[in-house]
């Protein structure tokens, strides 16, 4: 009987502490919108990226990419005239995953630095097109910034609170080996 409680251990934990993961980094993604300012609102979203990435797998964080910018949207701090631009901002979400991915085996900052880049140019190359077919010149001018460069900004910055996120919790795990 304890040979089979421990075996169903080795099975059924490390599953539920994978969902559990999940779940808290779609929770905490999905609601970061709510922080209402874009510098915050970015970087948690793509710390969470970056974490899904790392601790789950790609298909996971792919699925936590599908949820802040509709959140966004529903909730009103997504600009009315980006709401059709969620897809694209779903698709930059996902270039950063798969490019992080690739990228990863060469080292935290290669990978953070070509994901970063690699999301900066595809939205910002997005944005200015959508902006410049949909939208007047005023607005466009007024929300290029929100598809261009705050987008490198945050990328970078999620991936360094992600990166800050991995190096503390290997340290706490050192930590209570020693004990």
């Amino acid at each position: 009987m304890i040979d089979r409680i421990a075996r169903l251990k080795v099975l059924v934990l490390p599953r539920i502490e994978a969902e559990a993961s999940l779940l808290g980094l779609t929770f905490i993604a999905t609601l970061a919108p709510l922080l209402r300012v874009q510098l915050l609102t970015g970087t948690v979203v793509n710390a969470c990226l970056v974490l899904a990435l790392l601790s789950l797998g790609k298909k996971q964080a792919l699925a936590v990419a599908l949820f802040p910018s509709t959140i966004a949207a529903l909730t009103g701090t997504l600009p009315l005239p980006l709401i059709p631009l969620i897809p694209v901002i779903v698709i930059g979400n996902a270039i950063l995953i798969q490019v992080f991915d690739f990228f990863k085996s060469r080292g935290f900052l290669t990978a953070a630095l070509t994901s970063g880049l690699a999301k900066f140019a595809f939205l910002t190359l997005a944005g200015q097109l959508f902006l410049g077919l949909f939208s007047s010149a005023a607005v466009a001018r007024g929300l290029s910034s929100v598809m261009s460069y705050m987008q490198l900004v945050t990328a970078m910055l999620g991936c360094l609170a992600a990166y800050c996120i991995v190096r503390l919790f290997k340290s706490g795990e050192k930590h209570a080996k020693n004990y």
